[in-house]
């Protein structure tokens, strides 16, 4: 079924029966005073397509499809739904790919711009939730999901990203956090409770540090666990002067920021957690910070020279430097061409 448009009716596209094989294309459904897209509980779906399908302004909303096997949902815009946007319980071996879930509220249904619920087998790509009152992302007692290139952020209640503690082998690739000074996130096999917040405010660090402005707020619970969960960064984040191989994680709760154990991995343009005990329980403020060596020098060579002499050749020893080269010189009667700095 493709190419209809169904506007201030009771309800869009309702499935009443156990089916397999349907076909949704370039459909909008809008300003109906129930959902867009529902099948009852209890009944099984299999084999069903939705694609180019818009869902707005709808009371209960826009898609909620219970019991549902190899699921494909592409190119959806769920916007403005008192409902919630998408919502699967029971969902099993399925593809959402390209999906806008903005501004949905939860005054008639408690439901988030997606919503996964006991379903497993999962890949979710491209999308992007923002303004949902009831969240942005939430996953509950699911399963071996696995998102990628996706934006969260500025949900007006709720958070960006939350998993339950029935849930577990999660894996994120490029998962953005927020926009301006938002975090990028990838990870492997989470399990447990975690949510994900944009961070709206946040404490100047102190001393050397100088933020790369990636910032995430993390809610870790007690049975929260993963194999890796890294803070992506690109070179253009660095500020100008500072080294890469400074990198490293900082938290706070409050104003002071304290280092986190952490590994770098400049290849991959990433700063990983060590373990799942870095991340600390309760709400934490985490982002990338660099910060400059300050140089000690250990000895300078050599330590005069002959007025006659036409190339004399300095090597400075010591921590701190970078391999480079200076020209000039400070002192009279001498003119500095080069000086290594190894």
């Amino acid at each position: 079924m493709e190419n209809f448009d169904v506007k201030n009716q009771f309800r869009g596209f309702w499935i009443s029966s156990s089916v397999s094989g349907i076909f949704l294309s370039n459909i909008s459904l809008h300003d109906l005073s129930n959902l867009g897209v529902y099948s009852g509980s209890g009944i099984q779906i299999s084999n069903i397509t939705i694609r180019d399908v818009s869902c707005y302004r709808n009371v209960y909303g826009g898609i909620v499809l219970p019991s549902t096997k190899n699921l494909i949902i592409d190119n959806i815009t769920a916007v403005l739904n008192n409902g919630g946007g998408i919502s699967l319980t029971g969902a099993d071996n399925f593809t959402l790919i390209d999906i806008s879930s903005y501004g949905n509220s939860i005054s008639t249904k408690n439901r988030p711009g997606l919503l996964l619920m006991d379903s497993t087998f999962g890949t979710i790509q491209g999308l992007t939730a923002s303004g949902n009152s009831g969240g942005g992302l939430n996953l509950n007692n699911s399963s071996k999901i696995f998102i990628s290139s996706s934006i969260l952020k500025d949900q007006s209640g709720g958070v960006d990203f939350f998993i339950d503690s029935q849930s577990h082998d999660i894996a994120l690739n490029n998962l953005r956090i927020g926009d301006l000074n938002g975090a990028n996130l990838s990870a492997s096999n989470i399990s447990g409770s975690f949510s994900f917040n944009t961070s709206a405010t946040h404490p100047d660090a102190t001393g050397s540090f100088v933020s790369l402005n990636n910032y995430v707020n993390i809610t870790h619970g007690s049975s929260g666990i993963f194999d890796l969960l890294s803070l992506n960064y690109s070179p253009s984040d660095i500020p100008f002067g500072y080294p890469e191989n400074n990198i490293r994680i900082l938290a706070t709760n409050g104003t002071v920021w304290y280092p986190v154990s952490s590994t770098l991995h400049t290849d991959q343009h990433s700063v990983s957690f060590d373990d799942s005990d870095e991340l600390w329980e309760g709400t934490w403020l985490y982002g990338l910070f660099t910060n400059k060596t300050i140089p000690s020098v250990l000895s300078v060579s050599p330590s005069s020279g002959s007025r006659e002499s036409t190339n004399i050749e300095i090597s400075i020893t010591g921590s701190g430097f970078s391999e480079g080269s200076l020209g000039g010189c400070p002192m009279k009667r001498c003119r500095l061409d080069r000086l290594s700095i190894k």
